[in-house]
């Protein structure tokens, strides 16, 4: 079943008063989320003598009928005073409106009509319309009587839609009793309360986040939905291996694409297709795209000879320079170390190569 679907149900007992938290919609076919589940902690309650409760609840509303069999199962009891979380809207109003209600500074309430998803024949739809006045005027009657005011008048309220309400001004209108003061329930208690259903929630989130990750997982590594955390973890780790096998194969081929583009350029540098000055930029554009930076140097011409850069004091000139290692000649001489290639393309070889001239 979805899990939006669920309401989480805690209940507990302690020093004679009953206390329930429920989170998330209310709905009949979820577990522990319907008015059984509900009827289950107050038969608890009533076997221990126990005829008062807090219910702490947090919802966006639900079913109206499984809101109603809620509230009958709490009208066994002595005395129900409700105390609201972060919401409280649709189906969970009607509660609100039946009983002594607390909520946080935060609380958001919502009302609107009832509704409805009906199909069928003509006489099933006008049973089922005539069922939705029936409810809808049972909720203006509720509205009415904890509020103070007149069924036309919740009817123009209801007419405008979804309507929100803040605590204050939910107070303001007396749909609620009280803001942070319930009525009752012990103010150590109602803290606890506040304080445990905000563990809860969190729990209950990082429950919803941890399902939603593995089958984020389940889906990534193509298992069956069924798999079982081994299967899962079997899978990650084979997922691993590979993507460090892909990772090496990788940087092989990029240090084999390196070493072929300085190959590349250096032979277009001896060939006079390029100039030394241009061999990091040529280098770069190999390793980006070989094949065409191929491409376009050999459709390069030769550069004129620049043997004349070393000429008559070749041998002097390099002497000096023994120690100049590739990268010195090319940003101190560049048009020497051209003309070094030309007339010395032996030595420029070992230069190139990092060897000594």
């Amino acid at each position: 079943m979805n899990d939006n679907l669920k309401m989480k149900i805690t209940a507990e007992a302690k020093d004679g008063r009953g206390y329930i938290r429920i989170t998330d919609v209310l709905h009949p076919y979820s577990e522990t989320g319907s008015a059984a589940a509900v009827r289950l902690a107050v038969d608890s309650f009533l076997n221990q003598n126990i005829r008062k409760a807090s219910i702490y609840i947090s919802s966006k509303g639900g079913d109206v009928f499984e809101g109603e069999d809620i509230a009958n199962e709490l009208d066994r009891l002595d005395e129900v005073e409700l105390i609201l979380g972060a919401t409280a809207c649709s189906a969970v109003t009607k509660l609100v409106a039946k009983y002594y209600t607390t909520a946080q500074e935060g609380t958001k309430i919502m009302i609107h009509w009832p509704k409805l998803s009906t199909y069928g024949s003509i006489d099933k739809i006008e049973g089922d319309l005539k069922l939705l006045k029936d409810i809808s005027n049972d909720y203006v009657a509720s509205y009415a009587k904890k509020m103070g005011i007149s069924a036309e008048d919740v009817t123009a309220i209801l007419n405008k839609g979804d309507v929100w309400y803040t605590a204050k001004e939910a107070l303001d209108n007396k749909l609620i009793n009280a803001i942070n003061q319930p009525k009752e329930t012990p103010k150590a208690a109602y803290e606890a309360l506040i304080t445990a259903v905000a563990i809860d929630e969190k729990t209950h989130e990082d429950d919803k986040k941890l399902k939603m990750d593995r089958i984020k997982m389940i889906a990534a590594l193509g298992l069956a939905a069924d798999a079982t955390d081994e299967q899962i973890l079997d899978a990650a780790k084979k997922a691993k291996d590979n993507a460090q096998k892909l990772a090496d194969i990788k940087a092989k081929e990029d240090a084999e694409l390196g070493t072929r583009a300085k190959a590349l350029i250096a032979k277009a540098v001896v060939d006079k297709k390029i100039k030394p000055e241009l061999v990091a930029t040529y280098e770069a554009l190999a390793n980006a795209d070989y094949e065409g930076t191929k491409k376009a140097i050999e459709a390069m011409t030769a550069i004129p000879k620049l043997s004349a850069e070393l000429d008559g004091t070749a041998e002097g000139k390099i002497e000096a320079r023994k120690d100049w290692n590739f990268d010195k000649w090319q940003e101190e001489d560049p048009m020497g170390l051209q003309a070094l290639a030309e007339t010395e393309p032996e030595r420029f070889d070992k230069l190139f190569k990092g060897e000594k001239i």
